[in-house]
C-alpha cells in the first residue's frame, strides 16, 4: 500500500481517508461451530501439524495463532471459515498459484474435507 500512497498528494489522502473512515464496516462473518473432535484437529493441524501426512504446523508460517508474517504469510486468525476453505481447495486443486515455492498447494494437497472443515473453523474462531 506503501508504494500507491506516496505518489497521492496530501489532498487525495485527505480525500481517501474521508471517505473510507465515513464507510460502514460488513458485520463480522458467522464463526463456524465445531465440536470437540473438529477444534482438536483443527488446533493440532494448527500447531503441530501431522507428520503423517507431511503436513506442517500451520502457525510454522502464518505465525503464532494465526496472526500473519509481514511480507512472508498473512493472516488466518478471524477469517471466515468459507474464505479458508475456499483458498485451500483452490490451492488443492491448483487454480490458486500465487504461493511462492508451491508450499501452500503441497500442503493443502494432503489434506481431506474433514482437516480443511477443522482448520477453517478453527481459524475463523480466534478473535
Amino acid at each position: 500500500m506503501r508504494n500507491f500512497a506516496k505518489a497521492l498528494s496530501d489532498r487525495q489522502r485527505s480525500t481517501l481517508a474521508a471517505r473510507y473512515a465515513a464507510m460502514r464496516s460488513t458485520p463480522r462473518p458467522q464463526v463456524t461451530d465445531l465440536n470437540a473432535v473438529q477444534r482438536d484437529r483443527g488446533h493440532q493441524l494448527a500447531y503441530q501439524g501431522d507428520e503423517q501426512r507431511r503436513v506442517a504446523a500451520c502457525n510454522s508460517c502464518h505465525g503464532p495463532d494465526g496472526v500473519g508474517v509481514l511480507h512472508a504469510a498473512p493472516y488466518l486468525a478471524g477469517q471466515s471459515a468459507d474464505y479458508l476453505t475456499s483458498a485451500l481447495k483452490s490451492f488443492q486443486q491448483d487454480t490458486r498459484r500465487n504461493d511462492a515455492g508451491e508450499s501452500m498447494r503441497s500442503v493443502a494437497k494432503q489434506l481431506d474435507d474433514a482437516d480443511i472443515a477443522a482448520i477453517s473453523g478453527y481459524f475463523s474462531s480466534i478473535q
